[in-house]
């Protein structure tokens, strides 16, 4: 597996997961931040986005224009629940720059 920050690496980790079979495992906390932080800098890699730690959240998450992401409940979803890093980044990257655009100035 090439974790070189790409979108591809994504799909690699999510085959990875999935090849593991395992879902609900009590992760370590270290495991889940750094697999956030690793999701963090592919999405911000591509849309310019930056971490924000809100005053209110309890979580860090990432800004990209006015919306609020938080990548270690991403983590949380794909680790205990099966969801997919690379479907998940597909939806921030494509979406959200759409949503942008038709904001009025």
């Amino acid at each position: 597996m090439n974790l070189d920050f790409s979108p591809k690496s994504l799909g690699e980790l999510d085959l990875y997961f999935e090849k593991s079979g395992e879902k609900g495992n009590e992760e370590s906390i270290d495991f889940v931040k750094k697999l956030g932080a690793y999701l963090t800098q592919v999405v911000t890699k591509k849309t310019g986005g930056v971490w924000s730690f809100p005053e209110d959240e309890d979580i860090p998450s990432i800004r990209i224009g006015g919306v609020f992401l938080t990548p270690l409940a991403r983590v949380l979803k794909v680790l205990n629940e099966g969801e997919k890093l690379g479907q998940w980044y597909r939806v921030v990257t494509d979406t959200i720059p759409r949503l942008q655009a038709r904001r009025p100035d």
